[in-house]
């Protein structure tokens, strides 16, 4: 995947001032015809051999033949790389001449603003990559694309921090050969951003935040987009995955919990707030089945991939949930799918997950599994409802107490091996195949 957009590269050059930035350099140019000319920087010059035609954004030198449009002027003049000299380009600080005003082969001194302050702890020094990251996401089209494809809206991107590592947080960092640069890549290799290799951990992909109500930074996972399958398609910071991914979730005393957090932020997006994830569909580590228990949680809907390991894992789960007294419901996806890809195929979302959510499979409540299961959750209700013509109640349903359990007398789903069971007037149902025609 190209990390900047040909559209992109020629609205820069179409949109910059080539002769103002030659100038900058030092270059005094004069009118000669359509063309400006000038001393050629690039080789002990005597007569004016350099011409630039602001029509067609082209220099040439009719000396040494160099050539070129603005990009490759500041390339050769500063000694910097194609992405430097872009991102100076969109920052408009392509015009500001560098400390000497001759061409060097190349610049070790960072033109742009460093993102990380010298003087932040490792908290503070994590947060001010990942705004940086979060700030690099606007300007990648195909990343936004992407996000876009996968039913993920801005108003996630901006309350999750989502960001891009488009390989340029280098440039602005002081370089290895300076104390300053060696300190500074040294410790952002310890905190796991940069690789002992001198590369960015997660260059090439979106990244997501794991960020608790304090601003503390638990984990980042990153996602390739593009990678043609050279990379890791997962990527998480070094280390364990420590903290809970949307903390508000644990307000509410339902919990929707997805398998990765693509799949989380797809029940978000559809209006189903209070969703977290386990970062993979392995057991719970002890962090996050404390924090259920500590916010006084009373049921967890497993929203894991329909596939072997996520009925594998869904099963674990809630084993570990029902020990610790926690009621589980299974929500089962059509085989092979996951919230994500079924969301975006069966749209609109809100209302084909909520109709998952109502059918999600009753699997028992603590230690022991009750023979009967309790009337289905209002998880999927209470989103439709937000989303609803308001409609004035009834006395009677005015005077009564806010439930997050709807009326029993609604039919009731529960699975029985391969077949569902469903109980109405007395009398019991066996449906086979239900997944096949969601």
């Amino acid at each position: 995947m190209p990390l900047i957009p040909d559209d992109e590269i020629e609205r820069i050059k179409r949109e910059t001032d080539l002769a103002a930035v030659v100038r900058s350099r030092g270059v005094a140019l004069t009118q000669k015809g359509g063309d400006l000319i000038g001393l050629c920087p690039f080789h002990k010059d005597e007569n004016p051999s350099l011409h630039v035609t602001p029509a067609k954004r082209l220099w040439r030198c009719m000396s040494c033949h160099a050539t070129g449009n603005v990009i490759q002027f500041l390339m050769r003049f500063d000694g910097l790389s194609f992405q430097h000299v872009i991102d100076l380009l969109r920052a408009g600080m392509a015009f500001k001449s560098p400390p000497t005003c001759t061409p060097v082969k190349k610049s070790t001194v960072p033109r742009l603003p460093a993102p990380v302050k010298r003087d932040a702890d490792d908290q503070a020094a994590l947060r001010q990559v990942l705004d940086y990251y979060h700030e690099r996401l606007k300007e990648n089209p195909d990343a936004l694309a992407y996000l876009k494809k996968r039913g993920l809206t801005a108003e996630a991107v901006t309350a999750f921090k989502i960001g891009f590592v488009d390989r340029t947080l280098g440039l602005r960092l002081p370089q290895k050969n300076r104390k300053e640069g060696a300190a500074l890549r040294a410790r952002l290799t310890q905190l796991g951003i940069y690789r002992k290799t001198g590369h960015e951990h997660f260059r090439g992909r979106i990244i997501f935040p794991v960020i608790a109500e304090d601003g503390t930074i638990g984990t980042v996972y990153g996602r390739a987009i593009d990678d043609g399958g050279k990379h890791e398609r997962h990527l998480f910071l070094p280390g364990p995955q420590r903290g809970l991914w949307n903390p508000a979730a644990l307000k509410s005393s339902e919990v929707i919990l997805t398998e990765g957090i693509i799949d989380a932020l797809t029940f978000w997006c559809a209006g189903f707030r209070n969703v977290t994830t386990s970062y993979s569909a392995k057991v719970l580590p002890e962090e996050m089945l404390d924090a259920l228990i500590a916010a006084k949680v009373a049921r967890v809907f497993i929203a894991f991939d329909r596939d072997e390991a996520g009925d594998h894992g869904a099963e674990a789960v809630a084993a570990q949930l029902m020990a610790r007294g926690l009621e589980c419901r299974r929500v089962l996806f059509p085989h092979g799918q996951d919230a994500n890809s079924y969301a975006v195929a069966v749209t609109p979302p809100e209302k084909s997950l909520a109709v998952l959510l109502n059918a999600a499979a009753w699997l028992g409540k603590g230690k022991v599994s009750s023979p009967v299961a309790p009337a289905p959750s209002s998880l999927a209700a209470s989103v439709a409802a937000e989303r609803a013509p308001e409609v004035a109640p009834t006395p009677n349903e005015a005077t009564k107490e806010k439930s997050s359990v709807p009326s029993v007398s609604q039919p009731v789903l529960v699975l029985s091996g391969e077949h569902w069971l469903l109980a109405i007037d007395g009398r019991e149902y066996r449906v086979g195949g239900l997944e096949k025609t969601l």
